[in-house]
């Protein structure tokens, strides 16, 4: 500290000269590319200059931030990046490679050292990697050329900065196991779940330096929201807060080989989770461990049985740091109806509670019925609690045939007083930015005697869906373009599927295409069509599946894999050659 100071005021003093001399030997300023929408001045570019090399990594500072600091505060920040550098090189670096392998190493820069830029963003941003730094300039202008991660500055004090070095630095890994070696995309959900358990596969997240983790973090965002979409990417504090505790009940049960095997494949998603779980003889599917890990975060217990299956091995997450909790004050009734609608590999959980009596009521079986469309993949699991409350008599899943499937508990509000339905829709195969396509289900739950269930007289008390789903949908001809009240973007509609117009260069392409035609629904109206993300040139036989961001990938697979993999026929679009073209083409899906 001292040697700084008396080194700026020109004193002579060979110790801190020496430092200063070292350090400034090799400093260099560069100017790079940044993303805009994570900058806090929304800039496309800063100067930085190179403030610690270590044996792995080259970290630049922002000049404009430098500049901001005072002397005592440059000090600070010189050695934290400092330590930064070291934890990167003796932990960070050392433990992701073994697990997950190597960044593309010399790289495109030929360097051996990587990139690690730390630069003022927008509140809530601790970091950030963009895909163009590893290819050259000649491919994407706004490449830096180099293989590089952004961190903010403004939490180099945090402890969870090294968590977001970590959480950054498997997005490198993954660009160079993926995307390089496979010519394939990583889907965002399970590369971001790669990133969020990274602190936790390094020992950053462990018993003695829980407090302020990332995953004590994580945490308690999950507990104030349980409920989200896993495969759909919207880049919030729940995305980030769900897809880390899935990753944690993952590392848990499977081990850190299967997560690595998922990089090492070259398959993406789904198809790479499941092809990892094969791989060491787990007889389970993804969708078996989401829905496990969905009654594991009700009762959070290695005890229930099986064993071993429905809880969190972390000691930091006992039951009395992560489980579903219930407020308000419900619905008093003999009979419980209700009708909603969920993105897919989103879960909710409903109880239904009743007081304890001396004797068995008459009416002591209660009866679920469940309701969704035929084209749905529901799974419906549930779990019984005895006469406290608190201690789980059994788990089960209801049996869903063409969307619908009902069940009986005996002994409601005699021995048995509470029972939790946890529903998800599991149609969903490819994950995808943004919100989801949603589908409509719906529920009866009522009490009932014996005598009822017996003679089959019990009526349900609403209209079912089911069946039909056709008949949801509203009276819109093939062809009309419609957006939702609350949104800006354009669908047009086919028969049950509608496709996002993505630019308003596309309406050009199509002489009836008008934006004044365009007509306006609730988003609940917009949620019965099912989104369609498939298409083919009008001149063409190949398939193309269309992403968010603008590219198009080939779907380079039979008809037969077509079907397997969860795709439709039914929702493949055919469009003219200029929209075709209008998509950058992207890898092929395989």
């Amino acid at each position: 500290m001292i040697s700084g100071r008396l080194t700026i005021f020109g004193a002579v003093v060979l110790a801190g000269i020496s430092f200063w001399y070292a350090s400034f030997a090799y400093a260099e300023t560069l100017k790079f590319r940044v993303d805009g929408s994570f900058d806090w001045d929304g800039r496309g570019e800063v100067n930085a200059t190179l403030r610690h090399e270590g044996i792995n990594g080259k970290f630049y500072v922002a000049d404009d931030y430098w500049n901001s600091l005072g002397f005592r505060e440059r000090d600070i920040l010189s050695a934290d990046v400092e330590e930064l550098s070291n934890q990167f090189d003796t932990v960070i670096y050392p433990g992701l490679v073994s697990v997950f392998g190597s960044e593309n190493k010399p790289g495109v820069d030929g360097n051996s050292k990587i990139t690690v830029l730390m630069t003022k963003m927008i509140d809530g941003a601790g970091g950030y990697f963009r895909e163009q730094d590893g290819f050259l300039k000649s491919l994407y202008a706004d490449s830096n050329e180099r293989e590089m991660v952004y961190l903010n500055a403004a939490y180099s004090y945090s402890e969870r900065m090294r968590s977001f070095l970590a959480h950054e630095f498997q997005h490198l890994i993954t660009f160079n196991q993926k995307t390089i070696k496979h010519n394939v995309q990583e889907e965002v959900w399970l590369n971001e779940l790669r990133s969020e358990i990274a602190p936790t596969l390094v020992g950053y997240d462990g018993a003695f330096v829980y407090t302020n983790s990332n995953l004590e973090a994580r945490t308690k965002s999950f507990m104030k929201n349980f409920s989200d979409a896993i495969l759909n990417w919207e880049a919030e504090e729940k995305d980030y807060a769900s897809i880390n505790l899935f990753g944690q009940y993952v590392l848990d049960h499977y081990g850190r080989s299967v997560i690595a095997s998922m990089t090492e494949n070259n398959l993406v998603g789904i198809e790479s989770f499941n092809a990892a779980l094969r791989v060491f003889g787990f007889s389970e599917e993804f969708a078996d461990v989401y829905t496990n890990w969905t009654i594991a975060n009700l009762v959070n217990s290695c005890e229930v049985e099986p064993i071993n299956t429905y809880c969190y091995n972390n000691p930091n997450l006992k039951y009395s740091d992560i489980h579903v909790t219930f407020s308000g004050s419900g619905v008093e009734s003999d009979t419980v109806s209700s009708e909603r609608s969920t993105e897919d590999w989103r879960s909710f959980w409903f109880e239904f509670e009743t007081g304890l009596k001396n004797e068995r009521p008459a009416d002591h079986i209660f009866r679920f019925d469940f309701f969704a469309p035929q084209n749905s993949k529901f799974r419906v699991p549930y779990v019984t609690y005895g006469s406290d409350g608190l201690k789980v008599k059994e788990t089960g899943e209801i049996e869903i045939n063409s969307g619908s499937g009902s069940f009986y508990i005996k002994n409601f509000g005699f021995d048995t007083s509470r029972i939790v339905i946890i529903p998800s829709n599991q149609a969903q195969y490819r994950g995808g930015l943004g919100r989801g396509n949603s589908t409509r289900y719906n529920f009866n739950a009522a009490t009932i005697t014996d005598f009822e269930l017996s003679s089959g007289s019990t009526t349900l008390p609403f209209s079912i869906l089911g069946g039909n789903e056709k008949a949801l949908l509203p009276n819109l001809a093939d062809g009309t373009l419609i957006r939702a009240s609350n949104d800006y973007k354009v669908y047009v509609i086919n028969g049950r599927y509608k496709r996002w117009i993505q630019s308003a260069e596309i309406f050009n392409f199509y002489g009836h295409f008008s934006f004044a035609a365009v007509s306006e629904v609730s988003p609940e109206t917009l949620d019965l069509y099912e989104d369609s993300w498939l298409v083919r040139a009008d001149s063409d036989t190949k398939v193309y599946e269309i992403n968010g961001d603008g590219t198009r990938h080939w779907l380079d697979m039979s008809a037969e894999e077509f079907l397997i993999r969860g795709r439709k026929w039914d929702m493949v679009r055919v469009i003219n050659t200029s929209e075709l073209n209008w998509y950058v083409e992207g890898p092929a899906v395989r």
